[in-house]
C-alpha cells in the first residue's frame, strides 16, 4: 500500500521537492527538544539538510488527492472528515523527534526509510487537549498541567516502553496520551 500511495501522491516522494514548494510555515523539530518554526519549505531546507525534522499540516488543503484520501479513510472508519488531517514529517539522517504525547489519535504511514518509534503509556496526563512535552521543558499550553495526575512529567521512556522499526509502507498507530519519540 505504501508503494501504491507515493504513486497517487507524487508531491511527497521527494522531501527537497516538497518543501521547496512549501508555502506555509514548517515547524522543526530534533531529538533533544529544540522546536522552532519558520514561514515556508525554502527557508526549512537548510535545518532539514541540518538534521532537523520538518513538520508540515494539513497537506490536505495543498495537495487535492490527500483530502479526497481522508474524505475516504473517514467514511471507512466512520469518524467526521473535520476530525482529520493530513501531516508529513520529513527528515534525514540522525533525526528525530524528542519525547511528547499528542492529545489526538495518529495513524503514521512511513513513504521511505526506517524510523525506530519508542513508546509507552502515559500515566501522568490523560485526557489532554493540547501536544504535552516531557520532562521540564516548557509546554505548548501551561494549563495541560491541570489534567496531570502525577508530576513531575517524566524526562525519558519508562523501563517498559516499547520499541519498534517501521521500514518504508510501515505503518504504526499510536493512541492519544502515550509518551514517544521517534528516531
Amino acid at each position: 500500500r505504501g508503494a501504491t500511495f507515493a504513486e497517487a501522491v507524487p508531491e511527497l516522494n521527494s522531501a527537497e521537492s516538497l518543501l521547496s514548494s512549501w508555502q506555509d510555515r514548517v515547524s522543526l523539530m530534533s531529538p533533544k527538544g529544540f522546536r522552532a518554526s519558520v514561514q515556508d519549505g525554502r527557508t526549512a531546507l537548510p535545518f532539514l539538510r541540518q538534521g532537523f525534522t520538518c513538520y508540515l499540516r494539513n497537506l490536505e488543503n495543498h495537495i487535492p488527492v490527500l483530502s479526497d484520501l481522508l474524505d475516504s479513510v473517514a467514511a471507512q472508519l466512520g469518524v467526521p472528515r473535520k476530525y482529520m488531517i493530513c501531516e508529513v514529517f520529513c527528515s534525514e539522517g540522525e533525526s528525530g523527534v524528542a519525547m511528547h504525547s499528542d492529545y489526538d489519535h495518529n495513524f503514521a504511514l512511513l513513504l521511505r526509510g526506517a524510523k525506530k518509534w519508542t513508546f509507552s503509556r502515559n500515566t501522568h496526563i490523560e485526557h489532554a487537549t493540547n501536544t504535552i512535552i516531557g520532562g521540564d521543558r516548557p509546554q505548548r499550553d501551561q494549563r495541560q498541567l491541570e489534567f496531570a495526575t502525577s508530576l513531575p512529567l517524566p524526562d525519558k521512556q519508562s523501563d517498559d516502553a516499547q520499541v519498534v522499526t517501521v521500514r518504508g509502507g510501515g505503518m504504526v498507530f499510536m493512541p492519544r496520551d502515550w509518551w514517544h519519540q521517534t528516531e
